[in-house]
């Protein structure tokens, strides 16, 4: 009698007693894209701007997704190349880059952003599926203009028309010494500026009064520099409140961290609580609320100071030598820098905003401050 054997396949689901030809999605790796980062460059050509992708895990078999950028402020028609495609992580492999080509130039912009997504992922699903792509400016800012905009001769100044025979004058050069690329709407004589609210953002009516929409910063569109605008009221960043100069990190001091929360005056510390009147403390508290979104802001250099200096004001005048129609509540006096002197450590460098002149001033004396942010 002949046996046969028959074999039988079962196939089981559930409670994982078999397979149905596909792996669950709960056992798949996962992709996730970081933020990226470069320096623009300089002379033309490329840049590349490169994104790492990471996988959780190794994969068995290949591992693909889509990919796109998106504008931020940095824009496709200019700033850099669309990127819109692929990417493969091999088998065995956990990462891969995405690369962006970002357009190099010379001229001075702010730093700028752009976005990338991840989507359709095969063999994998998605983490952090979107990140920013920032680019960095690397060219220098422009100077700021001093405003003068007459001339004079041997015998008078204040002259409204070139003086042929005195060429060379400050007023025949610059920005302000050129109707046609200056404009007053924006600033006074060779400078531009823009009013910005308590988030950053550039008000929508630039002409506003400061009494009815009052702004928290002002962008110099020429240096690139940030300022902080004063207030009037009893404040953190009241107009009347006056600082030490103290940085303890140990850097840039000239040899002396200065006065830690003291009136050098013989008066009364003036600041909004008393307690923490002096300059570190005081970028420290503006830095905590993030003054027009931001926290980067610092005691200013004294040559950024002097960079929005309007000379064209008469010194001593009744009004500060500044534009007050973008910086208003400017205390005419001294303002502090970082700027320590080379000469003696117990001193550094201040602006007068009365006369427009620099000066130094021991640290432990009571200054006022208006701090300041490096780009846009």
């Amino acid at each position: 009698m002949m046996m046969v054997l028959v074999s039988t396949s079962v196939v089981l689901s559930g409670c994982g007693g078999g397979s149905s030809g596909s792996t669950p999605a709960d056992s798949l790796p996962t992709l996730s894209i970081a933020a990226a980062s470069v320096a623009e460059g300089s002379g033309g050509g490329a840049t590349d701007l490169d994104f790492t992708v990471t996988l959780s895990a190794a994969s068995s078999s290949d591992v693909m997704v889509d990919y796109a950028t998106s504008d931020g402020t940095a824009l496709s028609s200019s700033d850099y190349t669309v990127a819109d495609a692929s990417l493969t992580i091999t088998a065995g492999g956990t990462t891969g880059t995405i690369t962006v080509i970002v357009n190099a130039d010379t001229a001075f912009e702010a730093d700028e952003t752009l976005g990338i997504t991840l989507s359709n992922p095969t063999g994998a699903t998605l983490g952090t599926a979107s990140a920013t792509g920032t680019i960095f400016n690397d060219d220098p800012g422009g100077l700021n203009d001093t405003g003068i905009t007459q001339w004079s001769d041997m015998t008078a100044n204040n002259l409204g028309v070139m003086q042929a025979s005195f060429p060379g004058q400050d007023a025949d050069y610059g920005r302000d010494g050129n109707a046609a690329t200056n404009s007053d709407a924006d600033g006074g004589a060779g400078f531009s500026f823009t009013k910005l609210d308590d988030t950053g953002a550039a008000l929508l009516d630039q002409a506003a009064a400061y009494a009815i929409t009052p702004w928290s910063c002002v962008q110099d569109n020429v240096t690139g520099l940030m300022w902080e605008v004063k207030t009037k009221a009893d404040d953190l960043r009241a107009m009347s409140h006056r600082y030490s100069w103290y940085n303890s990190t140990g850097e840039n001091d000239g040899g002396s961290a200065g006065a830690a929360n003291v009136d050098g005056l013989g008066g009364t510390l003036v600041c909004v609580n008393k307690t923490d009147c002096d300059t570190e403390k005081y970028v420290a508290a503006v830095n905590a609320v993030g003054l027009c979104g931001y926290t980067d802001w610092r005691l200013p250099e004294e040559g950024d100071l002097r960079s929005i200096v309007d000379v064209s004001i008469a010194p001593s005048g009744p009004t500060p030598t500044i534009d007050n129609d973008y910086f208003p509540n400017t205390f005419p006096g001294f303002y502090w820098s970082s700027s320590p002197d080379a000469g003696d450590a117990s001193r550094a460098w201040y602006i007068n905003f009365n006369s427009g002149q620099s000066g130094i001033s021991k640290k432990n004396n009571n200054i006022s401050v208006r701090l300041v942010r490096s780009g846009l």
